[in-house]
């Protein structure tokens, strides 16, 4: 099956295994946020005669589709929303790295070892392993484990909307059955979801970054899967380098001026892990878009963004879907007068990231069966 975006051919030029390398340094690097002057100039984001988004894209046309989403941002500069991915042509961004070379995105998969964990990860980013996805007595050989993705949920449709695109597009790409379903504030919830199961299930966290749902909700709602149909869990969706090339895109359709100083608002959490993983995911941020990258929280363990700001400072939302936090973060940067990108939304490198998630979680169970 295809992907949301075609690979170009060859092998990355990166030192050691890739931009896994390098991301193991930006997460070992945490204890301290960048200097100004330590980061390489902007660099174009493609160059002369690199591939753009390949076969793939109608996938994630199909997941998009052409309804808007959520509150659209009033902006200095016009901001693209998550609906107008088909229409951007968005061209397949590069990594970029302080040595001077230039890693691909999609080079950036994390290698999942013999013991279905994936390498390069932070403390508690591991595969949390459910039951076995082997095919039980009455299952069809053949049977593929269902995709399903869970979300935090909003009372806001529109919110709700972009998990279902995300999944949709995933899904598609995999070639297998897909749900949606959401932690709370909507249906179907996860426990629902998992108990009427009618086949094993690879479950991928629409999350940005660890916290109580991660660590309680979704393996308590997991646990409750029928012996016929066993699930594996995944982890956190981020940090990782496809959000963040999703977030350089969103920042060029919002028309910020690459190498803008920027910071990423998250919607935070009290939870030590969870602020690691945003540190951690400004660090990749600041890699693909060439300026300094500070880092602010709406709630939770972290500064809030209005002590954070400075004069000429952009803002890139680290929130997957439109809701009251977007909105909240959307009226301040109006109020103080800074630009702002949308909401990553259901990008075509989101559903990529997505369908990679669940290849490491079926191929981990079954090095390890």
């Amino acid at each position: 099956m295809g992907r949301a975006h075609d690979l170009p051919a060859g092998p990355l030029p990166a030192r050691g295994d890739g931009q896994a390398d390098g991301d193991r340094a930006a997460l070992a690097a945490l204890g301290s946020e960048r200097r100004p002057g330590g980061w390489a100039p902007a660099a174009p984001a493609r160059r002369p005669g690199a591939p753009r988004r390949g076969g793939g894209e109608a996938v994630a046309g199909a997941a998009v589709g052409a309804a808007g989403t959520g509150r659209r941002p009033r902006s200095r500069h016009p901001a693209a929303g998550p609906a107008g991915d088909a229409a951007l042509g968005h061209r397949l961004l590069r990594a970029r790295r302080r040595d001077g070379g230039r890693a691909a995105a999609r080079g950036a998969r994390h290698a999942v070892r013999p013991d279905g964990r994936q390498a390069g990860l932070s403390a508690g980013g591991g595969i949390v392993r459910v039951v076995s996805l082997a095919r039980h007595p009455g299952q069809p050989a053949g049977t593929a484990a269902a995709l399903v993705t869970v979300a935090h949920g909003t009372r806001r449709a529109g919110g709700n909307e972009i998990a279902r695109q995300i999944t949709r597009g995933a899904g598609i790409a995999l070639g297998v059955e897909s749900t949606a379903a959401y932690v709370e504030l909507s249906e179907p919830l996860l426990e629902d979801v998992v108990r009427g199961l009618d086949r094993p299930a690879a479950v991928v966290p629409l999350l940005l970054s660890t916290g109580y749902h991660v660590r309680t909700d979704l393996p308590a709602a997991c646990a409750g899967a029928p012996a016929h149909a066993p699930v594996v869990l995944g982890r956190p969706l981020g940090p990782d380098p496809l959000l963040a090339a999703a977030q350089v895109a969103r920042l060029e359709a919002a028309g910020i001026e690459p190498g803008t100083p920027l910071v990423l608002v998250a919607t935070g959490s009290t939870d030590p892990k969870a602020w690691r993983d945003l540190r951690a995911a400004s660090h990749l941020l600041a890699d693909q878009w060439g300026s300094r990258v500070r880092t602010a929280t709406l709630t939770g363990l972290g500064p809030r963004p209005e002590a954070v700001l400075r004069p000429g400072d952009a803002v890139s939302p680290y929130l997957l879907s439109p809701g009251l936090f977007s909105r909240r973060l959307f009226e301040l940067c109006d109020e103080l007068g800074h630009p702002y990108a949308d909401v990553i939304g259901p990008h075509p490198l989101v559903i990529d990231l997505v369908a990679d998630r669940y290849r490491s979680l079926v191929a981990g169970v079954a090095a390890t069966a």
